[in-house]
């Protein structure tokens, strides 16, 4: 798994993600950016992979105080104690 911090560029992360051979990547850092804007991203960092299979992706995501993803589109996303209770 790679770590992509908020800010790093599409061609840097590409790059990276290329030249570790990872499957994964885990996206750290406050994202403010909208849910379409995250998904550009996304999509374009897998084009640039050339895997032959999707790339995993992951967040830094706990919920409740720590939100990473609050740009446009993404709600209040409630604490994992709180999510273990939803059906």
């Amino acid at each position: 798994m790679m770590a992509i911090n908020e800010g790093t560029p599409l061609q840097t992360a590409t790059a990276q993600l290329q030249a570790s051979g990872a499957g994964a990547v885990i996206l750290l850092g406050n994202r403010t950016q909208s849910q379409a804007q995250i998904a550009e991203y996304l999509q374009s960092l897998q084009d640039g992979a050339q895997a032959d299979v999707p790339v995993l992706v992951a967040v830094d995501q706990e919920g409740g105080l720590v939100q990473r993803l609050a740009g446009e589109c993404f709600d209040v996303i409630p604490p994992a104690i709180e999510q273990s209770n939803f059906d």
